[in-house]
């Protein structure tokens, strides 16, 4: 038997292979290949892909990281697509919305940006007043905040909560928040 397989420049090449109940066993040993691999079989196969874990979507869930260094996954959130937001909020505000709620949905924010005079503190906003998830930022006069994306995330409302902020006394606060629903 042979399996067709299409190489990373398009060029056909041929594995030779043996069926082995209803499995196909490959003549040949691929160590690494370059470029997208295209492949044409009928019924069902698996691929083993050697230090990374793919997705259903062809995106990889583990990150590969200097020896000690810790990456924490969630495929949920790996799996999600980045979302972004914006507002600007007036000052001496409380529970401002940032982001909607979605049912049964966390909002994960992994990336922001703030410019303020006032002190800032982000909320998990259900139909009342919210709790704070964050610290309060409290940059100087004129003072920007940026925090830039980690997979992990930096704060997170609860289930089905939207994301809101709290404002102090100075000036219009200016958001804008990358973030996925987990």
């Amino acid at each position: 038997m042979a399996l067709a397989v299409l190489d990373g420049n398009g060029a056909a090449r041929t594995l030779k292979t043996t069926l082995d109940g209803s499995d196909h066993v490959t003549h040949n040993k691929i160590d690494s290949v370059a470029g997208t691999v295209a492949a044409t079989q009928s019924g069902t196969w698996n691929v083993g892909l050697t230090g990374v874990t793919i997705d259903g979507q062809g995106r990889p869930t583990v990150q590969a990281v200097p020896s000690g260094v810790g990456v924490v996954t969630d495929p949920a959130a790996a799996a999600a697509p980045y979302k972004r937001a914006f507002a600007n909020v007036a000052a001496s505000q409380t529970d401002a919305a940032v982001v909607a709620a979605v049912g049964g949905k966390k909002i994960r924010v992994l990336a922001l940006a703030l410019a303020c005079g006032g002190p800032v503190t982000f909320n998990s906003k259900p139909g009342g007043a919210g709790s704070a998830i964050s610290a309060t930022f409290a940059p100087s006069v004129s003072g920007v905040i940026v925090l830039p994306e980690t997979p992990a995330g930096w704060f997170e409302t609860a289930a089905g909560e939207g994301l809101s902020v709290t404002t102090g006394a100075g000036s219009t606060v200016p958001i804008q928040v990358i973030y996925v629903e987990v």
